[in-house]
This record gives structure tokens, sequence and C-alpha cells, in this order.
């Protein structure tokens, strides 16, 4: 039995399937909460948090009906700011989903 070193492991792994799309992920979601904080401001902070992301749709709870209202307003350019951050041939969000 031939031991690798784990570096190695986890550059192979990094690249397949469902591993890279879960970092991804979660790089998503908490980038997209720092785009929230910088659009808004610090009212956003204890009303909206990002939740998941999957098949490209971007959740988002949100405790204010106003707080919902906004986002869906600015939805576009929110959708640019994180697209933007995320290079890749295919958008990495496709829309946001509200939960209130």
């Amino acid at each position: 039995m031939s031991f690798a070193a784990i570096g190695d492991l986890l550059r192979n792994r990094v690249g397949k399937g469902t591993f890279s799309e879960k970092v991804t992920a979660a790089l998503v979601c908490e980038e997209f909460d720092k785009i929230l904080l910088e659009v808004f401001g610090t009212v956003i902070e204890n009303n909206a948090k990002t939740m998941y992301l999957k098949d490209r749709i971007l959740t988002v709870a949100c405790l204010s009906p106003v707080v919902a209202q906004e986002i869906r307003i600015k939805e576009n350019q929110l959708l640019e700011k994180i697209n933007g951050k995320f290079p890749s041939p295919e958008r990495v969000v496709e829309r946001i989903r509200l939960l209130m």
C-alpha cells in the first residue's frame, strides 16, 4: 500500500464534482452577504442572510418584507455583482429566491 500526499489528494478531488460545487456555493453565500452589506449598509445586517446556493438559485432569508422588496428591486444589480466575483463560462447565480 502506498501513501499519497494530502495536498495531491485534495488537488485531485477539488476539480471533480460535488466537493468543488459545495466549496463554490459556500464562497458565493459568503460573498453575497458582503455584497448585501455594501449595497444596503448596516440596515441589512440583521434583516437578511444568504442561506444556500442550489441549481444556480441563491436563497436569501429575509425577516422584513420591506428588505425583501428592496432586494427584489435591485436583483439585477446584485446578480451582476455576484457573477462578476466568480468568472466562469456560465453564470454562477441565475436568480435570487427570497424566503420570508
